[in-house]
């Protein structure tokens, strides 16, 4: 069964590739990129004049073997004669590569750093900070503390949390205190996507309770994708937090997050459940989602539901006449 979770699964471990960036977080623009300097390295001999990305990569491969893991930072000085989009292409690579695992991490941040700004780049950090957050969490979280705000407070966390979910609920949450309202936004929504992946609901759920995370319009709703997580691990967690959220609007979304797993399994139950929502426009919505899942995996049960008298206690005549109107169908009621 596919949920409808909205990163889907990064790889934990550095030496694994990350997959492909989830579609349901929508990038934020780049912010501008700080000024790079590389560190000097004495000992290592200038590279060779530019002729290809596979040669290139090639002579980092070979000076790490020799013992210069920093050697690929000189490939990103202004006098290396590479274009931008060499630089992207070379930094893509090396994140990607197997080369990678002989670097300091800093200096593979450092480098994604001095990239021009552009989706490119953001796909690169996002990729690296999810590898490096998986393999070591406290190591990469101390060195995102040290990063420009405007980089920082970005859809990047959301990839970054895969490995934050494994560390101390303290740590995680003064670190959210450094963050702006977006930054914690985003930080919550990769929390709680990965909070059943890897196996930490309850630490998450410690997390969030010490953020004051508010809702963001490019990061999903954490209620729902909490509710989603967790409907089929814990779900006694779920119906906890709807019985004890005071928030209409917060109990409404853990409301619909729950009924949308659930229904999937029993849709007259997950249509019951968002049929408890107070807001008659988010009540509508979750029960629209309901109603066409049914559609979807059981025309004739949910099209004989809807001309029942339970369906015509719950949904609007409006809003089930749709549905039947679009199949040929009248309601009975």
């Amino acid at each position: 069964m596919a949920l409808c979770v909205v990163l889907g699964a990064i790889g934990g471990k550095w030496s694994k590739p990350a997959k492909d960036e989830p579609k349901a977080f929508a990038a934020a623009p780049p912010p501008a990129a700080p000024v790079f300097k590389a560190e000097k390295l004495t000992a290592t001999p200038l590279p060779p004049p530019f002729t290809s990305i596979t040669a290139s990569m090639e002579w980092v491969k070979t000076q790490m073997e020799a013992g210069n893991p920093a050697a690929a930072e000189l490939l990103f000085r202004k006098d290396a004669g590479l274009t931008d989009a060499q630089r992207e292409q070379l930094a893509n690579e090396l994140v990607r590569s197997h080369s990678y695992r002989r670097m300091n991490p800093r200096v593979l941040a450092r480098i994604l750093l001095s990239l021009p700004p552009g989706n490119a780049t953001t796909r690169a950090l996002n990729e690296f900070f999810s590898q490096w957050c998986g393999d070591d969490a406290e190591d990469a979280l101390r060195y995102l503390e040290t990063m420009p705000a405007d980089w920082l407070n970005t859809i990047l966390l959301t990839y970054a949390s895969f490995g934050l979910t494994r560390l101390p609920a303290e740590r995680v949450a003064a670190f959210a205190v450094k963050l702006d309202d977006k930054g914690r936004a985003f930080l919550a929504a990769g929390l709680v996507t990965f909070a059943n992946q890897a196996g930490s609901w309850r630490n998450t759920s410690a997390i969030l309770s010490q953020m004051n995370a508010k809702p963001e319009k490019d990061a999903s709703s954490v209620e729902w994708q909490l509710a989603v997580n967790l409907a089929d691990i814990a779900p006694q967690e779920v119906e906890s937090r709807i019985a004890n959220e005071t928030d209409p609007v917060k109990r409404a979304e853990l409301l619909g997050g729950y009924a949308w797993i659930t229904g999937i399994h029993d849709p007259e139950q997950g249509i019951h459940l968002n049929a408890q929502i107070q807001q008659p426009e988010m009540r509508k919505r979750h029960l629209d989602r309901n109603v066409n899942q049914w559609l979807c995996t059981d025309r004739a049960t949910a099209l004989a539901w809807l001309q029942s008298t339970e369906a015509a206690q719950i949904m609007g005549a409006e809003q089930r006449a749709i549905y039947l109107k679009s199949y040929g169908l009248e309601a009975s009621r």
